[in-house]
Order: structure tokens, then C-alpha cells, then sequence
């Protein structure tokens, strides 16, 4: 029984180390809208820390109850405007839903190594999934630290021009991606929570060694042929 509260245990903190993490955790105030045109919603960003690993693309689903279109997402580096990352979401409910956004996990992980980057979806004129717009206070998961918004114009995904940026601050969410820490030399709260829980094993079993050691002891003394 003790080695599979263990186990439990030590399963517990493997996938709270290995979690996926969500960029964009909310905002206040804002105003729920559609596009008067073929438009790219986005939001600027930078990475800092050593980096972190996309693991799905997503976008808001305003009433959680599916999308009534597709969209697609990506995600572009400022400095080239190169797409390193990218996904469509289906209508309708097939996603994984969280917090009010529709995710769609990458076939492989992404990196993105430290520094700009710009989130970016479709939104066709006139679709019925509706995002938000002129949020204020925005928060972030580190080390994803928001910039500001993004207005493009185009019917495809690409790097969001021919709009503004910073007209609708502080955000149009709107795109959302989900990401992992890599782990380094110097443990992250993930590889550090992956170390307890090993020593939080490590150390029920060597009580329980030390608990067997001591009854066969006592035993051996009150009878020491069976011993």
C-alpha cells in the first residue's frame, strides 16, 4: 500500500513539473466584437528567461460553446517576420477548451528562443466569433511579457500589415499559446518540483526499510531461532 501512495506521489509532482503553461492569462474591461473586414488579430510579445517550447495554438471561443468557423494561427519572429509556428482551428467543439480559449496541440514542439515575436489570427468579415478588443490590464504567465496590439489586413495568415499596432491597446485576444520551460543546468520550479518529489519517495522508502530493520530486530531478541 505505501509504495503506491509513493508512486501516486511521485506521479503527482511529474505532472505538475511538465505541465503546460498558458501565455495569456486575462485582462480586464474590453469590448466582445467581430471584423468589418478580412483582418489579422495579433498581440506582440517577448520571450526572456532561456526560452520556452510552444506546445499548442489557440484562439478565443467568446461564448465556449465552439467555433463557428476555422481559424488560422501562428506565430511570427519580429525580427524577420518569419512564421515558426502555425495551426488552423476547426469550427465547432473538437478542441481542447481552457479559460475561454480553443487550443490545438502541435504535432511537435516549437522553440522560441529569447526575444520578440507577434501572435497572430484570422478573422474573416463579419464571423460570428467574436473576440475581445480595448482590454485593459494585461497579464502574462512569465517569461512571456505582453507589448501591445496588432491590426492586420488579409484573408490568410501572415505577418499582420497594412493595419496598426497599438490602436486598440492594450490587447485584441484574440490568438492564445500554450508553452513549457526547458529545463536547464540550474533547475526551473518544474525540474525543481520533479527533484522533491523524488526525494519525498526516496525518503518513505528508507523509513520503511529502517521500520522492517527494527521489527525483525525486536523479533530476533524474543526468539533469536528464528533468526
Amino acid at each position: 500500500m505505501k509504495r503506491i501512495v509513493v508512486f501516486c506521489l511521485f506521479q503527482a509532482f511529474v505532472s505538475l513539473a511538465f505541465a503546460d503553461q498558458v501565455a495569456l492569462t486575462g485582462w480586464t474591461g474590453g469590448l466582445a466584437s467581430s471584423s468589418a473586414g478580412d483582418q489579422l488579430y495579433a498581440w506582440r510579445f517577448d520571450i526572456g528567461g532561456s526560452g520556452v517550447n510552444v506546445t499548442a495554438l489557440g484562439v478565443g471561443d467568446y461564448d465556449n460553446n465552439g467555433l463557428s468557423i476555422s481559424h488560422d494561427v501562428g506565430i511570427f519572429r519580429v525580427s524577420d517576420q518569419a512564421v515558426l509556428a502555425s495551426a488552423t482551428l476547426p469550427d465547432g467543439t473538437g478542441t481542447t477548451l481552457l479559460s475561454g480559449f480553443r487550443y490545438l496541440t502541435l504535432t511537435s514542439a516549437i522553440s522560441l528562443a529569447p526575444g520578440s515575436y507577434v501572435i497572430v489570427m484570422t478573422m474573416p468579415a463579419f464571423n460570428a466569433d467574436w473576440q475581445y478588443i480595448k482590454t485593459n490590464t494585461v497579464t502574462t504567465t512569465s517569461p512571456v511579457t505582453y507589448l501591445d496590439s496588432v491590426l492586420g489586413v488579409g484573408s490568410g495568415l501572415g505577418y499582420p500589415s497594412g493595419g496598426c499596432t497599438g490602436c486598440l491597446n492594450e490587447g485584441i485576444f484574440g490568438p492564445n499559446f500554450q508553452f513549457v520551460v526547458p529545463t536547464t543546468g540550474v533547475p526551473e520550479p518544474s525540474a525543481a518540483a520533479l527533484w522533491t518529489a523524488s526525494g519525498v519517495a526516496s525518503a518513505l522508502l528508507l523509513r520503511r526499510r529502517r521500520h522492517r530493520a527494527y521489527i525483525r530486530k525486536v523479533a530476533s531478541e524474543q526468539d533469536p531461532q528464528l533468526y
